[in-house]
């Protein structure tokens, strides 16, 4: 019958109110009756259903409480988050996972940064680990705490995944990070900055001459060593530091 109506329309007839019949030589169907109105199709009420009215108030109230479709939770996902379609597929397909990656965007600065670790790396995990999210053992205030000290720059950058992993196989506490990664951060600083002033004898030496102003073309030669990802400041006084102890 959808094929009958779809071939009418293309040839464009119009579709007629009518009941058909099978005819069984010709091996094809035929009018038997037109219908022009609803009443030819003689609707009886049914007696013991009185008439249901409504209202666009209890539609909304009803819309409301409809849980979201994967594919309209999609659609929002793309619009509020820093999310690549194909990526998007992945965390909508998993429910659990999907209220993970939202709740956990709570709780971070940088969504993009959360996004690539969640996908590379806590995924990766999962998958190696044969487990859920809902198993994942890093708690995802933890994973919050540690991906905002990744995106403020606080950690070092030689030693994140060390870290993650270790936080994740509870060899260290979320307690510990920061004095870690402090501690971390200014070794591998001082490691970096001996091997810029090795390399820049002559720069050090107009500086010890009283050339303070290469201070700034040290400073960015250590910067570049961190793909930009350190503070200046930071590298600056740790510099002057080491220069005025040499």
């Amino acid at each position: 019958e959808i094929n009958y109506q779809k071939s009418l329309l293309k040839e464009g007839k119009e579709i007629e109110r009518a009941t058909l019949l099978w005819n069984e030589k010709e091996k094809k169907t035929e009018v038997m009756r037109s219908k022009e109105e609803e009443e030819d199709y003689r609707y009886f009420l049914e007696p013991d259903l009185p008439p249901l009215v409504i209202s666009e108030k209890e539609i909304e109230e009803a819309r409301k409480e409809l849980k979201e479709l994967p594919e309209e939770r999609k659609r929002r996902l793309l619009k509020e988050y820093p999310l690549k379609e194909e990526i998007c597929e992945i965390i909508v397909s998993d429910k659990k996972l999907c209220d993970y990656y939202e709740n956990l965007m709570k709780l971070v600065k940088d969504k993009k940064l959360a996004t690539n670790w969640l996908i590379n790396e806590v995924l990766r995990i999962l998958n190696e680990k044969n487990i859920t999210i809902e198993e994942f053992p890093l708690e995802i205030e933890k994973l919050a705490y540690f991906l905002n000290l990744l995106s403020e720059k606080r950690l070092p950058m030689g030693n994140i995944k060390k870290i993650f992993y270790e936080l994740v196989e509870k060899k260290i506490e979320i307690s510990d990070l920061l004095k870690l990664t402090i501690k971390e951060k200014e070794e591998d600083l001082e490691k970096v900055i001996e091997e810029v002033l090795i390399k820049e004898k002559e720069v050090v030496e107009k500086y010890k001459k009283g050339k303070k102003g290469v201070i700034g073309y040290l400073i960015g030669e250590v910067v570049k060593r961190y793909n930009g990802k350190i503070d200046p400041r930071e590298v600056k006084e740790k510099l002057i530091e080491i220069l005025e102890k040499n």
